[in-house]
């Protein structure tokens, strides 16, 4: 529970408010990752399978977590994406 409250939710965070604040969402509401880089190969690609699938991997698991970990507030930036 320390690691999780200290380290991994703090770093969960900052990404996640990363991607909400620098990149634009569609009608939908849906994040548009464009231009982004891409495993340091590929630059200015539009929605890089390797964000994409990291995205869909950690997400429902960040919003699995209780309340005690994730306060109400904090969880509609984990929905939207």
């Amino acid at each position: 529970m320390n690691f999780a409250q200290n380290t991994l939710l703090p770093v969960a965070t900052a990404g996640l408010k990363f991607y909400d604040q620098h990149f634009s969402r569609d009608a939908q509401g849906k994040l548009l990752l464009d231009p982004v880089n891409a495993i340091e190969q590929f630059w200015k690609v539009h929605d890089p399978a390797p964000d994409i699938a990291a995205l869909k991997a950690v997400l429902p698991r960040l919003l699995a977590l209780t309340n005690n970990f994730i306060p109400r507030d904090e969880r509609s930036v984990g929905r939207a994406c």
